[in-house]
């Protein structure tokens, strides 16, 4: 069990490592101190309001945009 203020550290190291390496969702999950999936998704979505997935999808078309914008 994850107390909330250390879930919103592991969910807030998750969301860097989303956005960083192409490691797969289970892994970070993991990485970050989680002991399963589900609870891990559950916490991401209450935090973010999106998945795992999703979240690294969006960070990834900003990084895209932010890059365009530089250039």
């Amino acid at each position: 069990f994850i107390r909330p203020p250390v879930a919103t550290l592991c969910v807030g190291q998750a969301c860097s490592m989303l956005y960083a390496t192409d490691h797969p969702v289970s892994m970070i999950c993991y990485e970050v101190g989680f002991q399963n999936l589900a609870n891990f998704n559950r916490n991401f979505m209450k935090m973010k309001n999106m998945t795992p997935t999703a979240y690294r999808a969006l960070a990834r078309v900003e990084l895209v945009k932010k890059e365009a914008a530089s250039s």
